[in-house]
């Protein structure tokens, strides 16, 4: 799956994380989606996983910001980060 990504201009803030199944196989193809706020409105940055389960969020604001993760046949899971 190839990863699609909206980038900010002037975005220095990132976090980067890996994606596992909870069985230490990292999962390909994960719909990753950055927010300022926990109920997802606001949404900032979006990419996929890569074929080793990375990604990178990038916003132009620094501190908490939310992560949600998304794949068929998964549970969706969102958790609070800092962009720094």
């Amino acid at each position: 799956v190839p990863a699609s990504v909206t980038i900010l201009a002037g975005a220095t803030y990132s976090y980067s994380n890996t994606v596992d199944d909870g069985s230490g196989n990292l999962l390909d193809g994960v719909f990753v989606q950055c927010a300022t706020d926990s109920a997802m409105t606001n949404i900032v940055y979006t990419t996929h996983t890569n074929s080793v389960g990375a990604y990178t969020v990038y916003d132009d604001v620094a501190g908490t910001h939310y992560i949600r993760y998304q794949l068929g046949g998964y549970e969706s899971e969102t958790f609070t980060v800092t962009l720094a």
